[in-house]
């Protein structure tokens, strides 16, 4: 990354009632044996996000804004599904997330952000989206994967997404610092 450059993604924050399920999932977590080498997302930090566009100039920024602005239509609110926390991806994790299973409406707005992204320079995202609120990072899980990550089965939560966010993500050695730079009312 150059001084003229901003790694920045677009994101959907949790609405209250999914934020208050995501900080009792992860002190749960937290507070599970064999948990100590995981760090752990702060939970002003918790996101879903929509695409990552690795580092842009200021002036894809503003092109990117300005797609927005004009391509994104409000079609009534978002409805989503906070899960319970799982290891991730599961062929070799080194993640704890909330999985948040794709509607149609989550994949348009995915589909648009792609297609924005794309029209400023960031190039063709080659994984399939996996909608996810990321708890906890680890190199090696030490907990096996085959097991529940909780040792209860939480219901599914129904939340709505009420804003697109694009961030600017510092890196820092304490970890990232997400600073808001534009956003977008979903309802």
């Amino acid at each position: 990354m150059t001084a003229q450059t901003i790694r920045a993604f677009l994101a959907i924050p949790p609405d209250r009632s999914a934020h208050a399920l995501l900080r009792e999932y992860q002190q749960c977590l937290i507070a599970t044996e064999g948990s100590q080498g995981i760090r752990w997302v702060k939970p002003e930090q918790f996101h879903l996000t929509v695409r990552f566009l690795g580092n842009l100039s200021p002036g894809q920024i503003q092109a990117l804004v300005a797609l927005l602005n004009h391509s994104l239509r409000r079609n009534g609110h978002l409805s989503l599904t906070l899960g319970a926390p799982v290891f991730f991806p599961a062929h070799r994790p080194h993640t704890i997330v909330c999985p948040v299973p794709t509607t149609p409406a989550l994949q348009q707005l995915v589909d648009l952000g792609e297609k924005c992204a794309q029209a400023v320079g960031v190039e063709a995202e080659r994984r399939q989206f996996q909608g996810h609120i990321t708890l906890g990072r680890c190199k090696d899980m030490p907990m096996q994967r085959n097991r529940p990550v909780l040792a209860y089965d939480p219901p599914q939560l129904p939340w709505i997404a009420t804003a697109l966010v694009l961030y600017q993500s510092s890196l820092t050695p304490q970890g990232a610092i997400y600073t808001q730079l534009a956003a977008w009312d979903l309802e």
